[in-house]
């Protein structure tokens, strides 16, 4: 029986990209590898999209969502990801004259193809960079509601787009070369939105999340506000590098250290979901890369492939305090 492949038109790479650097080629990856970490998160992005009024869903896009969800939750079958290029493989996404971003088949656990080579738009300035977080759950999603049997792309589109948009307007990303934050809102009815963050951290592997032990690594003291009754998240704003390494690439390894606003979202009233942030204090986030400078008989440099190792560490700073001169 001859397969029947479904397709994702362009309208999803609409997104501007994230950030100028890693194109497909000149370090590899990077937008191949923030789509996995999507779609190993996009369960939590669709069950947020089908609790939150500002998704605007229709009753049936509602049932779909939730039928995408099960499927997502479940992971039985998993469905892979895998990566062509077109221009590698001349027709492999082209449908009726027209390059698609991506095909699979009308059957849950069918393989996603994804197509690199529209992965990485060009920018206002002409570089180009991977496209959004939100543009790749809205693929994803377009992608998995074709395993949920449903054939027309105008209803995919459609809520691809709803997903996408909901995503914009709730996460926000700052990519920088080696590390990222991704800063979102979750929605429950009874308590309505909470933000949280996530931080991610590149080398020329892969994409790695190292949020975790953060929440804990928050000093108690940046939780008390005369406003605050409970605090319930936080967010992480203005993440720029901070220079200087603790150790040479000489030695096996470098140290590259980022720096941020810390606000803490606290709940400010009893029996009320009126939440509020507040921020005193910036983090500091160092990780160790093992990545080793090597001199050839030539006298020139060259480095081996960077790789995180998981050592990280979280700094607090105390901004209203004038004796503290590490904010900046």
């Amino acid at each position: 029986m001859k397969k029947q492949w479904v397709v994702m038109g362009l309208l999803m790479f609409a997104a501007q990209a994230a950030w100028a650097g890693g194109e497909k080629g000149s370090g590899g990856g990077t937008a191949e590898a923030q789509l996995l970490v999507v779609a190993d998160n996009l369960a939590t992005f669709v069950q947020q999209c089908g609790v939150s009024p500002a998704c605007g869903l229709t009753s049936e896009e509602n049932t779909l969502i939730q039928k995408i969800w099960a499927e997502l939750i479940s992971r039985n079958p998993v469905s892979p990801i895998e990566f062509r290029s077109e221009g590698e493989y001349p027709g492999f996404f082209t449908i009726n004259g027209v390059v698609r971003a991506a095909k699979t088949n009308l059957v849950r656990g069918a393989t996603i193809y994804v197509n690199q080579d529209l992965l990485y738009p060009a920018g206002p300035t002409g570089a180009r960079g991977p496209i959004s977080f939100a543009a790749m759950a809205g693929l994803l999603t377009h992608e998995y509601g074709h395993h949920q049997g449903v054939e027309d792309e105008g209803t995919l589109n459609l809520l691809g787009a709803k997903v996408q948009a909901f995503m914009s307007g709730s996460y926000s990303e700052v990519f920088r070369q080696d590390l990222s934050v991704l800063n979102f809102e979750t929605y429950d009815p009874a308590t309505g939105a909470t933000p949280h963050a996530q931080l991610f951290q590149r080398d020329d592997y892969t994409l790695t999340d190292i949020t975790e032990g953060l929440e804990e690594a928050i000093p108690p003291e940046s939780k008390k506000d005369w406003l605050c009754l409970k605090p319930v998240g936080f967010l992480i704003r203005n993440l720029h590098s901070v220079r200087g390494a603790a150790a040479d690439a000489g030695d096996g390894y470098v140290i590259h250290r980022s720096q941020g606003n810390l606000e803490v979202a606290c709940l400010v009233m009893k029996d009320s979901n009126h939440i509020t942030t507040f921020g005193r204090y910036q983090l500091r986030i160092s990780v160790r890369i093992d990545q080793k400078l090597i001199i050839g008989k030539d006298g020139m440099g060259s480095f081996t492939p960077a790789k995180y190792n998981g050592v990280k560490t979280f700094e607090f700073f105390d901004c209203t305090d004038p004796k503290e001169t590490r904010c900046h």
